[in-house]
């Protein structure tokens, strides 16, 4: 049995060697594993009618890879094989189906959509309306160079191919620009977005949910991210809330009740409410929700505020310490305070019923 294995397998492969040895399909395992134990291997050129037949049915579908696996062979063997047989390995492969779907869509559609709807890559969809004949005249257009020159200092080549030149991808645009010396303009004076119709989306989509949309939502909402608001409003998603009138979802800040101090101020929570009480009874004058960025020059500042500041001590009421996403913003604002000599006296949940003992030095 030894023997045959070894005179068989490396030429012919598994399959006529368990013939040679009269086992079952059952058996084929333990073959390959005496092989592999004599560290045999198919190196053969040698092809059975089944396997060309396989050849023929997968070469055009399967990684060559894969084929070599299969029949336990070297890859320049399979390749070798297959071109003397004329077959081509497209790995962009395409059903019947796929390419009834691109002739009848090649006008209609941009060739990324022909792209996202039959689930392949840019280059293979490119490709493959090359092979089929469908290629036009793909000069461009003095229409399109027009465009180009007007947009591409302003726009990713991503989103002009998809807003403006549908028709054209993201390296034929590349080119393009190249060859008239365009340039992306430090500036970016021309906006993706405008911002009445950014406030007006939020209305709306704040109307739907009866609230406004948390940050990590605004996306799902097929709204701009929350730091694109902060960069075209120059202010906090909270305040751009409140600006055009949406009481903002003070659950996102673990601050989950909207209320008011003895003198009307606005607190974000019951907790925020008796300490601006306190600082109110005990004639303590106190800003409130002013920014960080407005004391401290510090990149990390962003859109951070001081829940109070009371002459020059600044206040910090940290009411969820416990939750990791809330302990990570807290350790910031407490370093940034330290990294630049803020006097700074934080707060906690243990702390609202000894206010006397922690805000002592106010008093003095």
């Amino acid at each position: 049995m030894k023997q045959i294995i070894i005179d068989t397998y490396p030429i012919y492969g598994i399959n006529e060697t368990i013939k040679k040895l009269n086992l079952t399909e059952y058996e084929k395992s333990s073959v390959q594993h005496q092989a592999q134990i004599l560290h045999l291997k198919r190196t053969g050129k040698y092809f059975t009618e089944n396997e060309i037949q396989y050849l023929k049915d997968n070469y055009a579908t399967k990684t060559v890879d894969e084929i070599a696996n299969y029949f336990n062979k070297s890859k320049e063997v399979i390749i070798h094989k297959a071109s003397s047989l004329g077959l081509s390995n497209d790995i962009f492969y395409y059903s019947y189906n796929d390419i009834i779907f691109i002739k009848d869509n090649y006008n209609k559609l941009s060739n990324q959509e022909l792209s996202d709807k039959l689930g392949k890559t840019l280059s293979g969809i490119e490709t493959k309306i090359y092979k089929l004949g469908l290629t036009e005249d793909n000069s461009w257009t003095n229409e399109e160079i027009k465009i180009l020159k007007n947009v591409y200092p302003y726009y990713t080549n991503k989103k002009i191919s998809k807003d403006f030149l549908i028709k054209r991808n993201a390296t034929s645009i590349a080119t393009m620009a190249h060859k008239f010396d365009l340039v992306k303009s430090k500036e970016k004076s021309v906006k993706w977005y405008n911002k009445d119709d950014m406030t007006k989306q939020l209305k709306i989509v704040s109307e739907k949910l009866g609230r406004p949309p948390y940050t990590s939502e605004l996306k799902m909402y097929n709204l701009p991210s929350s730091k694109t608001f902060n960069h075209y409003f120059n202010m906090s998603y909270r305040d751009i809330c409140e600006s055009i009138g949406l009481i903002p979802n003070y659950q996102l800040f673990g601050k989950s009740i909207h209320c008011q101090a003895n003198d009307g101020t606005e607190c974000a929570s019951k907790s925020e409410q008796i300490v601006t009480n306190y600082l109110i009874e005990h004639n303590l004058n106190f800003t409130k929700e002013d920014y960080y960025k407005d004391y401290i020059k510090d990149k990390r500042c962003k859109s951070k505020r001081f829940d109070w500041i009371v002459g020059d001590y600044f206040i910090e009421f940290f009411g969820m310490p416990e939750k990791e996403y809330y302990k990570i913003r807290m350790e910031e604002k407490i370093e940034i305070c330290k990294d630049n000599n803020i006097k700074l006296i934080a707060l906690y949940k243990n702390d609202l019923n000894k206010l006397d003992e922690k805000l002592h030095i106010l008093l003095q």
